[in-house]
């Protein structure tokens, strides 16, 4: 069966490839629109005091990790146990760690845990140990509250998409409530950006990699767009594929 998708932001609290212990070594935050488009930033943690706590050989080092971007599906199936468990995939459109997104394989099986957290279980390669092919992992998740910008307290949400193949071009820019996330690769070249609402200092930039530029602007202010609109932004036609204001 499958399952609606609800706008939301997620953020990873911890990775671990069993047996090993768990560690975070990244910011990584995760906004999904209502039609299943996502965008997954996964910057790392600068300091000292994170460094001394990772194990031997994790990077702490100033960069993103990884981030990329797609549609994102989930059914219910039941697992070796027989327990129903809520099975995800994600479709890699963008994706900062090659230039074939779709050749990238990325599902698992999303287990609910108390406090609005849920323990995600899969395989894949663990970027420290390429070698050893695919492993298995698990990541912890927590929600993160979405907060609303209007004073009737409905949440606003949009995405703007570029695809333009013939130049080697793809972007994605989601904005759910208070967070917008965007990342556009242009063939080896890419650009990531992170922006956070708060009710005192209004739209921050919180993050930016990369040389190219995104128009993470146009999803700020949604009175300025409409459905279907084109947005013309440095030679590149970004299209509104989303929008919506909802609650």
């Amino acid at each position: 069966m499958a399952i609606q998708n609800q706008p939301h932001i997620s953020k990873r609290e911890y990775i671990r490839w069993p047996p090993a212990e768990g560690y975070e070594n990244t910011q990584t935050l995760v906004v999904t629109s209502a039609g299943g488009r996502f965008v997954d930033i996964r910057p790392r943690i600068y300091d000292k005091d994170t460094a001394a706590r990772l194990p031997r050989g994790i990077q702490s080092s100033e960069g993103t990790e990884w981030a990329f971007a797609g549609l994102s599906s989930s059914k219910v199936i039941t697992d070796d146990k027989g327990d129903s468990v809520t099975h995800c995939t994600w479709e890699h459109l963008i994706d900062t760690r090659t230039v074939k997104p779709e050749l990238v394989t990325d599902e698992g099986d999303m287990y609910p845990m108390a406090n609005g957290r849920s323990l995600e279980k899969g395989k894949m390669v663990n970027p420290y140990k390429p070698a050893a092919g695919e492993q298995e992992y698990e990541e912890g998740w927590v929600d993160i509250p979405v907060v609303s910008q209007r004073k009737d307290g409905k949440l606003e949400t949009a995405v703007v998409q570029l695809q333009e193949d013939h130049v080697g071009a793809r972007g994605m820019i989601v904005r759910v409530g208070q967070i917008v996330q965007g990342i556009l690769r242009v063939r080896e070249d890419y650009a990531l950006e992170r922006w956070i609402w708060s009710e005192k200092g209004g739209w921050k930039r919180e993050l930016r990699d990369g040389s190219l530029f995104l128009p993470t602007g146009v999803v700020m202010d949604l009175g300025t767009i409409e459905l279907g609109d084109d947005v013309n932004y440095h030679d590149f036609p970004w299209k509104v594929v989303e929008l919506g204001i909802t609650g």
